[in-house]
């Protein structure tokens, strides 16, 4: 199960593409208004709520002609939302977690993705910056890969 660097960013953005297609009543998408990025929000000013994906870490290996490649990728999706209660960010992380609780087993982009398990929730937090609330809720995934 080895993946290239850019193999583990093609298992980003096939999360993200999942997460995306969740159109559905009560669906992320819907939830969050089509507002899922990978790593960081759009420069302009960014609304709320919204889900921000990035790959977070891997085993770095090196093979016989040199090349590094990564196994195990890990991802750190990201709930945010601009306000006093947690309320909407809980609603958003219960839905992403269901929804990636169903994926896997798929090839996407000429790379095998087993399924995506939870390693662990990074408890809520709250920050206040220029005299705003912005709550968070994040989780850890791993994904096991390999090419197709």
């Amino acid at each position: 199960m080895v993946l290239t660097v850019n193999e583990a960013d093609g298992v980003m953005d096939a999360v993200v593409a999942y997460l995306k297609a969740d159109t559905g009543a009560g669906g992320v998408n819907t939830l969050v208004a089509g507002r899922i990025y990978q790593d960081v929000a759009p420069n302009e000013t960014p609304t709320y709520p919204m889900v921000l994906i990035s790959v977070l870490a891997g085993t770095n290996l090196m093979t016989a002609n040199r090349e590094h490649v990564w196994q195990d990728v890990q991802l750190l999706t990201t709930v945010v939302d601009r306000s006093q209660s947690y309320a909407t960010v809980i609603a958003i992380n219960s839905r992403l977690i269901a929804r990636l609780d169903q994926y896997g087993d798929v090839t996407v982009s000429g790379t095998y993705i087993h399924k995506l398990r939870p390693v662990d929730v990074i408890p809520r937090a709250s920050e206040y910056v220029n005299g705003q609330r912005y709550q968070y809720r994040q989780l850890r995934w791993q994904s096991e890969a390999e090419p197709a």
